[in-house]
């Protein structure tokens, strides 16, 4: 007799504010340490289930360089009800490359482990297994603009923690963000992006937001025909030489009669590139404040 088979993909976040998460080549320009939290609830039928992300990224080697590698580490923790857990975690590399004076290229790959767990209960006994995963991805950008696409869980493996059999089959992320400057103190930041899967309708999701005096901003945000929802976030918070982020976003359900309506929250450190975490400290140039 044949198993139950299943196909597991990661939660897709609204608010795209892990990009490492969607494209392991993803490097923010302007920093030289980014660190982001995110996590995501419901309200309403499916609010036992949540979401978690968490990663870090470090660009290594001389500020002056046009040419460097980055280095970093994601988790991913998706709880769903009280006995099914799906937990991921990767380290990511990658390696810019400068084209000119305003674009740059990288690509990026990302190796980990997949976990599913299923807890025990009066009516079955759970049990637990692991799977190797990896990610590709390119991507071109600059200070304004965002493109990329990634290729990700290419082993295509299985896991197995009961019965039924999970499969980690390989999909293609799209993605790609632009900021215009409408005026001295107004940017317009537009977002989309694209999952490709094998077995199902492409996920696609898009958002458009209004920045005020690099401080605040509120948009919007859809997956046609399966939600809609608004953002807000504080966009540049400065403690002496380090930034922050803050966006909230909340999504009503639009595809069916379940009132499973969601928010997010991601938080985000910056370390401008003005100082950079691995100079050497035998210098005899000394640092440069």
């Amino acid at each position: 007799m044949a198993q139950p088979k299943s196909v597991l993909y990661p939660i897709n976040q609204s608010q795209n504010g892990v990009l490492v998460q969607f494209n392991p080549a993803y490097q923010n320009l302007n920093s030289n340490i980014e660190a982001i939290a995110f996590s995501k609830v419901y309200v309403g039928a499916f609010s036992n289930n949540n979401l978690s992300l968490f990663s870090f990224t470090s660009r290594l080697g001389s500020k002056k360089a046009k040419n460097y590698h980055n280095l970093g580490i994601s988790a991913y923790f998706d709880k769903e009800g009280n006995y099914f857990n799906r937990n991921r975690i990767y380290g990511h590399y990658g390696y810019v490359v400068n084209l000119n004076k305003v674009w740059n290229a990288s690509l990026g790959i990302s190796l980990g482990m997949c976990n599913y767990k299923i807890g025990n209960s009066d009516y079955f006994d759970g049990g637990s297994d692991n799977a190797f995963d990896t990610n590709i991805g390119f991507v071109v950008n600059s200070d304004k603009t965002v493109l990329g696409i990634s290729l990700m869980q290419i082993t295509q493996r299985q896991l197995q923690p009961i019965n039924e059999i999970s499969n980690l089959r390989r999909y293609l992320n799209l993605i790609a963000s632009h900021k215009n400057t409408l005026n001295k103190k107004t940017i317009l930041n537009s977002f989309a992006s694209a999952s490709i899967y094998q077995d199902r309708l492409p996920l696609l999701v898009l958002s458009s937001s209004l920045v005020y005096q690099d401080l605040v901003s509120i948009g919007l945000i859809t997956k046609p025909l399966k939600s809609a929802g608004l953002i807000f976030g504080l966009e540049n918070i400065k403690i002496d030489k380090h930034s922050f982020k803050l966006l909230f976003s909340y999504e009503t359900n639009l595809s069916n009669s379940y009132k499973n309506n969601s928010a997010e929250l991601c938080l985000k450190y910056y370390l401008p590139k003005k100082k950079l975490p691995f100079r050497k400290a035998n210098s005899s140039k000394g640092y440069k404040k």
